[in-house]
Parts: structure tokens; sequence; C-alpha cells
């Protein structure tokens, strides 16, 4: 969760995972979360009252980040 994990490291695990391959990398329907909205798992007000409107945003955009 507080680990550095920017584009290049997403971009290597999705090779490492084989991942570049998937309808959505191809077709760019993914992106890295900013870091502070990146650990989807917390249950605390954070999660309601950033995270997920971040996720709203990039839906919305239909871009990579």
């Amino acid at each position: 969760m507080f680990a550095s994990f920017g584009e290049e490291e997403f971009e290597s695990l999705l090779r490492a995972r084989g991942w570049q391959e998937l309808r959505a990398v191809q077709e760019v329907r993914v992106w890295l979360m900013p870091r502070s909205h990146g650990f989807l798992a917390h249950h605390g007000p954070s999660f309601f009252l950033e995270a997920l409107p971040k996720i709203g945003e990039r839906l919305g955009e239909g871009r990579r980040m």
C-alpha cells in the first residue's frame, strides 16, 4: 500500500503477468490510480470520500492514467 509504484512499475507488472494481451489493456481501458487512492481495500471514510470519486472520474474519462 505504501510502496512507491509508478507508471513504469505498472507497465512492468502488465508485461510480467502477460496482461498486455488483455482486451482492456489493448483498448487502453486500464489506469493507475494516484497513490493516495490506490488502496481499494481500505474501508474507512477516505475510501468513500476520496477513492470512489476518483474511480468515477476515471471511468468517465475512459482513458488510462
